[in-house]
């Protein structure tokens, strides 16, 4: 009877040791879990995996700050135009044949038609009869493989085949009446809001409510200079719409003022020698833009 009273008195003394260890388990802190070891490499922002470069606008109206623009360039597929536009960007050609810098930095917006587009690029004159491009006065349409898609779509303005200068257009509606006549070389990637503000300034006529102006330009990322294999692939194109309809046109340079988009036609006053092509009423000297 002692025996098994000793027996019993072990095992209880057992339990509760095994009861002691549980219950000192649960209250030791689970081991802390490892840091997940960093990645060699950071994932890049989506936008800029493209390889293509970007370059910004800073955008003031009657001189205050009111946002900012990048555009992502096809340089993939137009390399010579992106080109054009970066460098216009950086200013780092230097001074054009004009004697005025090779840069936007300064220039305004001279005319904006709501529900269609905001033109400027005219940095030799301000009043969309100059501008030049790096490459000299004005340089040949690479090809019109891109389209236009409306808001955001970045193109350039010409005076008809072939006559690429430093004048773009920034498409706030849809243009697909353009396609084939002018040269599409980028879009919009941050910052329309800034493009529909631009907008709101506009009018029928083109003339703005608000002085819009590049107070500042260059380039955000992405690589300088077209690839030479991009260069080597690009190809002129010939244009074969024959269509009515007016583009965004560079001005006579007498003052003649370009079409207003789809089936318009331009009403310029200028005088000067020379025919206008186009459609415009107007007489202005030398070439007429579209």
């Amino acid at each position: 009877k002692e025996e098994e009273e000793e027996m019993e008195e072990e095992e209880e003394e057992e339990e509760e040791e095994n009861d002691k260890k549980k219950v000192d388990e649960v209250k030791k802190p689970a081991p802390k879990a490892e840091a997940p070891a960093a990645k060699q490499e950071v994932a890049g922002d989506k936008k800029d995996q493209s390889g293509r470069p970007r370059v910004f606008f800073d955008i003031a109206m009657d001189g205050a700050p009111a946002g900012k623009i990048t555009f992502e360039l096809y340089s993939d597929v137009v390399p010579r135009t992106a080109e054009n536009f970066r460098a216009l960007c950086t200013g780092e050609k230097g001074r054009g044949r004009s004697g005025k810098p090779l840069h936007f930095k300064g220039s305004g917006f001279h005319r904006i038609i709501p529900g269609f587009m905001c033109q400027g690029g005219d940095f030799t004159r301000g009043n969309g009869t100059g501008g030049e491009s790096i490459y000299g006065e004005t340089f040949r349409d690479e090809n019109f493989k891109m389209r236009h898609e409306g808001l955001g779509t970045l193109s350039m303005a010409n005076a008809g085949k072939n006559t690429n200068g430093s004048q773009f257009f920034i498409c706030t509606g849809p243009t697909p009446h353009l396609n084939g006549k002018h040269v599409v070389f980028g879009k919009v990637v941050s910052g329309l809001d800034v493009v529909k503000k631009m907008d709101r300034t506009g009018s029928n006529s083109g003339r703005t409510s608000k002085k819009v102006t590049i107070r500042d330009c260059g380039q955000s990322s992405g690589p300088k200079g077209p690839s030479k294999k991009a260069a080597d692939d690009s190809e002129d194109e010939e244009d074969e719409d024959d269509s009515d309809s007016e583009p965004p046109r560079k001005r006579h340079k007498g003052g003649g003022d370009m079409g207003k988009g789809k089936d318009a036609k331009g009403k310029g006053k200028g005088k000067g020698k020379g025919k206008g092509k186009g459609k415009g009423k107007g007489k202005g000297k030398g070439k007429g833009k579209r």
